[in-house]
């Protein structure tokens, strides 16, 4: 893939940039061959094939949920990770990362702390059952531009997720990023 831009790419860009900026404020930054990739970068994507970028979104998630541990930030852009899709708007981002935090929620205060939850076939269905009602809940879940089948991929990828990273609650995965 080549990394220069085509005069009809920087004008499809340069025309995007202005309207995103005139529209809703945003300020663009051309990075393309100078970006550094990582946390600390200009953008804080890990490689050119990141398109939504996590900083944004857990800077967003820790504004409009402050005061949580940063364990829960943590949980909260994992399961944000694997509700998102590249084509979402402005809105249909913010709606998945109050999805994120409140899925997380309710799967705490249920079926996560029932000891050994992960043991038993009827409990892992009872957890993998919220994880799809909650996403395809019109209130709560995920955006109507999801298909069946993306929720239910989104489903199970939750609930590979929870399974792993979650045995106990708190997760001893994440409390081990607190420190």
């Amino acid at each position: 893939m080549s990394k220069t831009l085509s005069a009809e790419d920087a004008l499809v860009r340069q025309t995007t940039a202005e309207y995103l900026e005139q529209a809703f404020g945003w300020e663009s930054v051309y990075a393309c061959n100078n970006e550094d990739f990582g946390l600390d970068g200009l953008s804080g994507r890990k490689s050119y094939r990141e398109a939504v970028l996590t900083r944004t979104p857990r800077t967003k998630i820790e504004e409009l949920n402050p005061g949580l541990p940063i364990t829960a930030y943590e949980e909260s852009l994992a399961v944000f990770d694997l509700l998102k899709r590249p084509d979402l708007t402005p809105g249909g981002i913010r709606r998945i990362k109050g999805v994120a935090v409140d899925l997380l929620e309710t799967l705490k205060a249920e079926k996560l702390r029932i000891k050994h939850w992960r043991d038993k076939k009827s409990t892992r269905d009872a957890v993998r059952l919220t994880i799809r009602d909650y996403l395809r809940s019109g209130g709560t879940g995920l955006p109507e531009t999801y298909s069946e089948a993306e929720v239910r991929d989104r489903t199970e990828a939750v609930f590979v997720h929870v399974f792993r990273a979650c045995p106990t609650v708190p997760s001893p995965y994440y409390a081990g990023m607190a420190s």
